[in-house]
């Protein structure tokens, strides 16, 4: 089943803000922070920075996001997972983006993404 439209919404509302956000939520840090965006008519996407593990060959960055609409009943979560996050917030935000686009492009089912900031990385 494809996503609703209010999800949808969401992440693009998300993925066109996210090269203009603090940088802080997108560093190895055990900084936690969150983002509130509000979109169309009564809408809010919402990226929290959850939890920052920092292990010798299992570091990660959870995140969560949220897209609700009070009105219409609405409310979608979502997970990701930034393994081996780098010291380059720019590396991890570009993890977190990979990660909307693959959500904007799977069925409703879909509540997880895992991705792997060191092999970005490696690709540049």
């Amino acid at each position: 089943m494809p996503r609703d439209a209010i999800t949808l919404a969401g992440l693009q509302e998300l993925l066109d803000k996210l090269p203009r956000l603090d940088e802080v939520i997108f560093e190895a840090s055990m900084q936690l922070c969150d983002v509130n965006l509000a979109f169309g008519d009564g809408a809010l996407v919402q990226l929290s920075k959850e939890g920052y593990t920092r292990a010798k060959n299992n570091s990660n960055i959870f995140y969560v996001i949220n897209i609700t609409h009070t009105g219409l009943g609405i409310q979608t979560q979502l997970s990701v997972y930034v393994l081996n996050p780098s010291a380059s917030p720019a590396t991890n935000r570009k993890a977190v983006e990979k990660a909307l686009r693959y959500f904007s492009s799977t069925e409703s089912a879909v509540l997880t993404r895992d991705v792997d900031a060191g092999e970005l990385e490696s690709a540049q």
